[in-house]
């Protein structure tokens, strides 16, 4: 007898199973995590996309040396201030609810 695969429903069942105890005790921290995700990481990476194509734009445009490493400190400034946001925020608010969610999940909650 073959198993059929998985379909849509019945994966997300199990992904939210898994997630139960995390809902239930930690409802902060997931919410947090998932606004990173969707916010910081998009953000860095559009950044970073877009950091080669004005510091191009601006060397055919013939500006001055000065303004071409403007444009360019602007840029890393941004991705490396996203990252560090991100990074801190990850630290400070995501560790501490971590503890928090693990202290409060117990055994029999996992099964």
């Amino acid at each position: 007898m073959k198993k059929k695969p998985r379909q849509g429903r019945a994966k997300l069942r199990h992904v939210l199973f898994l997630l139960k105890p995390c809902w239930k005790y930690g409802k902060g921290y997931l919410v947090v995590t998932l606004l990173m995700a969707a916010v910081f990481q998009p953000l860095s990476a559009y950044l970073s996309a877009l950091l080669p194509q004005k510091a191009i734009d601006a060397v055919m445009a013939g500006a001055q040396r000065r303004d071409i490493l403007l444009t360019i400190g602007m840029y890393t400034l941004g991705i490396a201030l996203l990252t560090a946001a991100d990074k801190i925020a990850e630290t400070a608010y995501a560790r501490i609810a971590q503890m928090k969610l693990r202290a409060c999940i117990q055994p029999q909650d996992m099964v």
